[in-house]
C-alpha cells in the first residue's frame, strides 16, 4: 500500500513538472507593465500576461496559467480560480475576432514557409493559423477556430516578418449604420463614432482610443451610439444621463437710475449794504 502511494506521488510530481515546463515564456528582463484604467490589474502591452495580487497570470490557447514570476514556472489553473478582475480586463482587451465562414484561399509568401491570405491579415504557419486584427494577434488550429488571443512572443518570427513586409491594416467585421454613421463590430457590442470607440458590457459603457481599448468607464455616450446599440440588441432604450446643468443664474433687474440732479449755476451774491 505504501509503494502504491509513493508511485502516485511520483506521477503527480512528474505531471506537475511537465505542466510547468510546457509554457516557455522567457523575458530577458522584467517586462514593463501598465495599470489598466480604473482597476488594480497590471498588464504587458502586446502580451496576454497580467500581474495582480502578487501573482502573474498568463492566457494561452484557451487555458490560464499562474506563477510567482513573469518567467515561470507556470502552473495551469482553472478559470474559476483566476481573479474576476483579471478576467474582466482580459475580456475588455481582447474582444472576440470575426469568424470565418469559408476557408480563405492562401498563397505562399516567396522565400518562406508562411502562407497568407491576400485579402487580409490571416496566415498559416506549421500547424497553426494566425489572425492579426487591429493590433492584436489571434491563433487557432483551424480557420474555423476557436480563435484565442496570443501574445506577440508566441507568434513565430517568420509570420511577424511576413506581416511587417505586407504593411496591411486588417479591420474585419466592422459594419456601418448608414443612418447614423456609427460603425460597430458584428459579433461584439463595440462601436466607433468619429474617432472614439465605445464598448457596452455588463450594463456599463466604456470609451477607448481603439477597438481594443484601453477602456475607461463613462456615463455620457452619444445618443446615436445608444440608438444603434438598442436597435441591435432589441432591448429597451437606454438613455444616457444628461450632463449636469448648472442652476440658472439669478438675474437681478437693473437698478433704476435716478435722473441727475439739476445743479443751479451760482447766482450773484448780493452786495452788502
Amino acid at each position: 500500500m505504501k509503494k502504491v502511494w509513493m508511485v502516485g506521488i511520483v506521477i503527480f510530481l512528474v505531471s506537475r513538472a511537465m505542466a510547468e515546463w510546457e509554457i516557455e515564456l522567457k523575458f530577458q528582463s522584467k517586462p514593463e507593465v501598465q495599470q489598466y484604467p480604473d482597476t488594480s490589474v497590471y498588464y504587458v502591452e502586446g502580451e496576454t500576461l497580467y500581474y495582480y495580487g502578487g501573482l502573474w497570470f498568463l492566457f494561452k490557447d484557451g487555458e490560464w496559467y499562474e506563477s510567482e514570476s513573469y518567467n515561470g514556472p507556470w502552473r495551469e489553473t482553472k478559470p474559476s480560480d483566476v481573479p474576476s478582475e483579471v478576467l474582466d480586463v482580459h475580456t475588455m482587451r481582447f474582444p472576440p475576432p470575426p469568424s470565418l465562414e469559408t476557408e480563405p484561399r492562401l498563397v505562399i509568401f516567396a522565400g518562406t514557409n508562411v502562407y497568407y491570405w491576400p485579402e487580409g491579415g490571416i496566415y498559416r504557419f506549421g500547424p497553426f493559423w494566425y489572425m492579426y486584427v487591429d493590433g492584436v494577434w489571434y491563433r487557432a488550429s483551424s480557420y474555423m477556430g476557436p480563435w484565442f488571443p496570443v501574445g506577440i512572443i508566441f507568434v513565430p518570427e517568420p509570420v511577424r516578418i511576413v506581416h511587417k513586409k505586407r504593411k496591411i491594416v486588417y479591420s474585419p467585421g466592422l459594419v456601418v449604420d448608414r443612418e447614423t454613421k456609427v460603425y460597430y463590430v458584428g459579433n461584439a457590442h463595440i462601436y466607433r463614432y468619429g474617432d472614439v470607440w465605445y464598448y457596452y458590457r455588463n450594463g456599463r459603457w466604456y470609451r477607448g482610443r481603439s477597438r481594443n481599448g484601453p477602456w475607461i468607464r463613462v456615463e455620457i455616450v452619444p445618443d446615436v451610439v445608444i440608438r444603434v446599440h438598442t436597435r441591435r440588441t432589441g432591448g429597451p432604450a437606454i438613455i444616457s444621463p444628461s450632463r449636469r446643468e448648472e442652476p440658472p443664474r439669478r438675474i437681478e433687474p437693473p437698478r433704476r437710475e435716478e435722473p441727475p440732479r439739476r445743479i443751479e449755476a451760482p447766482g450773484r451774491e448780493k452786495r452788502r449794504r
